[in-house]
Parts: structure tokens; C-alpha cells; sequence
């Protein structure tokens, strides 16, 4: 399994784009752990109805490095790889599959 982690602070224009690009990987033994880092107002993170989505929210902006650490802590124990992703970036539909085959 494969925990892909996304910090998001403010920025909720690109976010769906970007949900949608990581739902749609040819591997699909992942979990996508999202976390608003505190902002202002808070964003609405979009609902597809997936259960490989966790999503929290921190009151106050914890900052990218201690708000990844704490999405590090709430991954699952049998994740065996980890990543991060940004708000704004598309993947291709390969991209998972392609890290753990490297």
C-alpha cells in the first residue's frame, strides 16, 4: 500500500483537479491522507465517495513540514510506501504504479 499525503492551505481552486488525477491511477492499493493546514476561510474538500480518502483539518496553520509529520502519523501501519502531493499538481494515471516499479 502506498499513503499519499497533501498538505492544502488555501488554494481550493486546483484541489479537485488534482483529487481527481490521484483517484484515477492505474494503482489503486493507495490511501489519500488530505489535510487543511489551517486556512483561511477553511477550504471544502470535494466528496467522491471513496474510502481510500482521509481528510482533517488543523484550526491553526501547523506549517507544510509538522502538518506532512502528522499525516505521516495517521497513515496506515501496513503502508509499505509514502509520498506527498501538491494542491495544484495533475498526475498521470501511471504515476503510482510507475514509483513502485522503480
Amino acid at each position: 500500500m502506498i499513503s499519499v499525503l497533501m498538505s492544502v492551505l488555501n488554494g481550493e481552486e486546483t484541489l479537485e483537479r488534482s483529487l481527481k488525477s490521484i483517484l484515477v491511477q492505474t494503482y489503486d492499493d493507495f490511501e489519500l491522507l488530505i489535510c487543511d493546514d489551517g486556512s483561511t476561510p477553511p477550504i471544502r474538500i470535494p466528496s467522491f465517495n471513496d474510502n481510500r480518502i482521509k481528510s482533517f483539518r488543523n484550526k491553526r496553520n501547523l506549517g507544510l513540514g509538522k502538518n506532512l509529520n502528522r499525516l505521516l502519523s495517521l497513515s496506515s501501519k501496513s503502508s509499505k510506501y509514502f509520498t506527498t502531493s501538491e494542491q495544484d499538481d495533475i498526475y498521470k494515471p501511471y504515476f503510482l504504479e510507475e514509483c513502485v516499479n522503480f
